[in-house]
């Protein structure tokens, strides 16, 4: 009997505090729930920006939580409630980069209730450290823009910093993106008496053999990209043979080319 009481009261106590509400006003982008890790709010008492995860890959998506904490309502922009800021070094100022989304219209502000959470998706596109700046409003006029116009006042918060580093995928996706931008890179002039497509570069970054164009810029900032995030470590370069290339020359179709 005296263990029937003692489970019974424990269970009192439980009901009371009640569990860890999800955000009623929905989240994401879809208006969906975080699937990662739990919908806590944080400490008690606080407005908090949190990540599902400390570390990403530059391919993967993150989800970013704003819990509130506090016994008040809070209010958040109706589109993307975050900035995204970046730095390159551990010593570095910290960039803004804007949210991972933009929108036409903030929206109307949404309401975040006493000890909920709403969650949008993320990603982060180069490596380095991360942060999320969030704004909210105290005191916001339902059906209105959070502004300090409809609102008592602003705040904002940061979340911690976390780490992005260069993957696979990411590589993998600079390669099609340097293969693809070859072709315009053959556009040249062929009413001009000048010497053009003497350009020398490679068909692609992973594997490829040398050709000549006319434009090098964006292939060159692809290149370095390639190099500086360690791409040869990620993806296995082929043992393609290499001939030289033939000379090019600017066709009457405004390209460059090796035929006659």
């Amino acid at each position: 009997m005296r263990h029937s009481l003692l489970t019974l009261l424990f269970a009192l106590i439980a009901a009371s505090c009640g569990g860890r509400a999800l955000p009623a006003e929905g989240g994401g982008p879809d208006g969906g729930v975080d699937p990662h890790g739990d919908s806590g709010t944080g400490p008690l008492g606080k407005v908090t920006v949190t990540t599902d995860r400390s570390s990403y890959g530059t391919s993967q998506r993150a989800w970013v939580r704003v819990n509130n904490g506090t016994k008040d309502s809070i209010w958040l922009t109706g589109c993307s409630f975050y900035s995204r800021q970046f730095r390159p070094g551990a010593l570095g100022a910290w960039q803004d980069k804007g949210p991972d989304r933009l929108c036409g219209w903030v929206g109307e502000a949404v309401e975040v209730k006493p000890g909920a959470s709403r969650s949008q998706e993320t990603g982060f596109t180069e490596p380095g450290q991360w942060r999320l700046a969030a704004r909210y409003g105290l005191g916001c006029k339902k059906g209105h823009a959070m502004n300090a116009k409809h609102c008592a006042s602003l705040h904002h918060v940061l979340s911690t910093a976390v780490t992005v580093k260069v993957d696979k995928q990411t590589c993998e996706e600079l390669d099609r993106q340097y293969r693809a931008a070859l072709e315009p890179a053959k556009k040249c002039n062929p009413w001009i008496n000048t010497v053009q497509c003497r350009e020398k570069v490679n068909s692609g970054l992973a594997c490829g053999c040398p050709l000549f164009v006319q434009a090098t810029k964006h292939l060159n900032e692809l290149s370095q990209k390639w190099s500086a995030w360690m791409c040869p470590q990620l993806v296995t370069p082929c043992s393609v043979k290499c001939t030289p290339p033939a000379p090019a020359y600017c066709g009457k179709d405004g390209r460059c080319t090796t035929g006659r």
